[in-house]
């Protein structure tokens, strides 16, 4: 039993790591995209959001693990 716990611990924790990376990614292409298509200034506000929503979400992975 208490290796099935911790089991769906870990991957309750791969799971929020990869969403959590995903996620502000595809939030900072966004942000970029739509501020590209806005100013006409493709593709410079993607690329921006692109490398900071994969900072966004590489700190968030640290502060997850660091939690632990």
């Amino acid at each position: 039993m208490a290796e099935d716990d911790a089991f769906r611990k870990g991957l309750s924790i791969a799971a929020r790591v990869g969403v959590e990376l995903v996620a502000a990614t595809v939030i900072g292409a966004g942000l970029g995209y739509g501020l590209d298509r806005w100013l006409g200034t493709a593709p410079w506000f993607l690329i921006v959001g692109v490398f900071l929503g994969t900072t966004a979400g590489l700190l968030g992975i640290i502060r997850l693990v660091k939690s632990m």
